[in-house]
């Protein structure tokens, strides 16, 4: 019905982002003949289900940022916030390719790498509702750094953030070697993941 495209900026900081949620939703609304009556938002990180309290989003740079209130406040409408990996879920197993099943595993490979599970037909949350973290699965034991902050991840092998970090290891030790992507980048340290598609 109205769509509305937007780069997340992190660097912003919460306040930031926010504000700019706020305008693609005000943008969107305002091509709808309807008012809107609630928004449902996926965001990359641990969320408290009662609350939409955004415990720890570690690839944005958030601690306990109250996303639900913020834009509830902003919107004047209802806000259900849950992670963004749990939506993609969630609209797979009812809508997708896992429609009508009782099993489903979904992993999703972005910047970071998030996950969802629905076991025996329910969606699993685990105690603090981040059941399905399948990027912080250690799969090498004192392995590399993650943001989350552990070691061995997934996501410190497979995620977008670091297969650009392995690039640009990779290239200080034979710069000659990755002068292409040095070039494409600007510098070594500008090489992002999608510099290596």
């Amino acid at each position: 019905m109205a769509r509305e495209r937007h780069p997340t900026n992190p660097e912003k900081g919460a306040e930031g982002v926010i504000a700019d949620i706020i305008a693609c939703v005000t943008d969107c609304m305002a091509d709808l003949e309807h008012e809107g009556q609630a928004l449902g938002i996926g965001v990359a990180g641990q969320v408290e289900a009662s609350t939409g309290i955004v415990k720890y989003g570690t690839n944005l740079g958030w601690r306990d940022v109250p996303l639900k209130s913020e834009l509830e406040k902003a919107l004047g409408i209802p806000v259900v916030v849950t992670n963004d990996v749990r939506a993609a879920l969630w609209g797979e197993w009812r809508h997708g390719a896992g429609k009508g099943v009782d099993d489903l595993v979904v992993l999703f490979v972005g910047t970071g790498i998030g996950g969802g599970v629905v076991s025996g037909g329910q969606v699993v949350e685990g105690c603090t509702n981040t059941a399905g973290e399948l990027g912080h699965t250690t799969i090498v034991v004192d392995g590399r750094k993650c943001h989350c902050p552990n070691h061995g991840c997934l996501e410190a092998y497979a995620g977008g953030w670091a297969i650009a970090e392995r690039a640009q290891e990779a290239i200080r030790t034979d710069p000659q070697a990755g002068q292409i992507l040095i070039e494409r980048a600007g510098s070594i340290k500008s090489i992002k993941i999608k510099c290596l598609s």
